[in-house]
């Protein structure tokens, strides 16, 4: 699981061009430019994506997104841009944010962390519910189905104000463990997940906001 801030996210909606290396540019937040890229492909032919402007089919590229398919990756570099190529016109979305440092033990000794490589089929295009928090510190809940991956984040949320989440009911009104407990300028990501059904219990410190939970 990265733990991301909502508050640095980028996205960028571009069609990749057959057979020609398209490169992608990103805004710096402070000094620092993004760490974690969610690609979607909407294409039907698998996307390859480098670092380096130097990027093909056969192995010089450093991960690729199947045809219909979602990754998110960390890339402890930051890179300024990257650099994208496909065999066939491939409409892709790329959500770029600043996240957690990962410790170096769980990177590996090459540029990047995959964090998921799965073709997600139908299921590419993201279910979205909104749970309206109408009062502070009161619980409220949302049953999400059919998840690989979901995403946690609260509509216009800046810090220091809070949200908690909790998988059991009675948690996160009384604060009582065990719950999650995140700033409201942060996303909660979880990935490699195949459940069929799970509930998700909400609350916030304050009053009159929206939880926003993207499920694929």
């Amino acid at each position: 699981m990265a733990r991301v801030n909502n508050a640095t996210r980028q996205t960028i909606i571009q069609t990749i061009a057959a057979n020609v290396v398209t490169e992608i540019d990103f805004t710096p937040k402070g000094a620092q430019f993004p760490n974690v890229f969610q690609i979607y492909n909407y294409g039907s032919a698998d996307v390859f994506v480098s670092v380096s402007p130097t990027i093909s089919t056969i192995g010089n590229y450093d991960f690729n997104i199947a045809a219909g398919g979602i990754q998110t990756v960390t890339l402890p570099e930051s890179p300024a841009k990257l650099y994208f190529y496909s065999t066939d016109d491939a409409p892709i979305k790329i959500n770029a944010f600043i996240g957690d440092v990962v410790d170096s033990s769980e990177l590996a000794s090459t540029q990047m962390t995959a964090i998921i490589n799965q073709q997600m089929g139908s299921n590419a295009t993201p279910t979205i519910y909104t749970v309206n928090m109408t009062d502070a510190n009161v619980e409220y809940s949302v049953t999400i189905n059919n998840v690989h991956q979901f995403g946690v984040a609260i509509r216009g949320g800046v810090s220091p104000n809070l949200y908690r989440l909790a998988f059991e009911s009675g948690h996160v009104d009384s604060l009582t463990e065990p719950f999650l407990q995140f700033s409201q300028d942060y996303v909660y990501f979880m990935n490699a997940l195949n459940i069929k059904s799970v509930t998700l219990y909400l609350s916030s410190n304050i009053a009159g906001v929206v939880a926003q939970v993207e499920v694929w």
